[in-house]
Formats: structure tokens, C-alpha cells, sequence
């Protein structure tokens, strides 16, 4: 880094861009927020369309996989 490493001090091109780094981060989580609901209202959506269909949890653990398969553990 030498020199440039040393120097700290904020200048109006940092301050610049870390507003716009900041003002980014806010879109990104609005954006997330918006796909989450998105995705709460179609799973919503599907249960009550096909309320007897359930989502099976896997019934096998990765240690009853190996065993089952003869996979060595390291």
C-alpha cells in the first residue's frame, strides 16, 4: 500500500461513494424484503389451493445416509 495506505483522511470522492455504497445497501434490503413477501404470499397462496399437500421433512440424517450407503467418514 505504501504511501496511499497512510492516508486516511475523508476526502469529498470517499464520502461520494460511500453514500452511494449506503443508498445501494438500502435498495438491496427493500429489494429482499419485497422478494420475501413475495414468496410468503405464494407459499400462502399454495396452501390454501392444495391444503392437504405437505412438504415431507427428510426422513434420512447424513449419518444414517452413510451408514446406509457404506460411506466412509475422514
Amino acid at each position: 500500500m505504501g504511501e496511499a495506505g497512510l492516508q486516511h483522511s475523508m476526502t469529498k470522492e470517499r464520502l461520494e461513494r460511500i453514500k452511494g455504497l449506503e443508498q445501494e445497501v438500502e435498495l438491496l434490503k427493500q429489494s429482499l424484503a419485497e422478494k420475501e413477501i413475495e414468496s410468503n404470499l405464494i407459499d400462502e397462496s399454495l396452501k390454501k389451493r392444495y391444503p392437504k399437500v405437505r412438504r415431507k421433512s427428510s426422513q434420512y440424517s447424513i449419518s444414517s445416509l452413510d451408514e446406509h450407503f457404506d460411506i466412509p467418514c475422514n
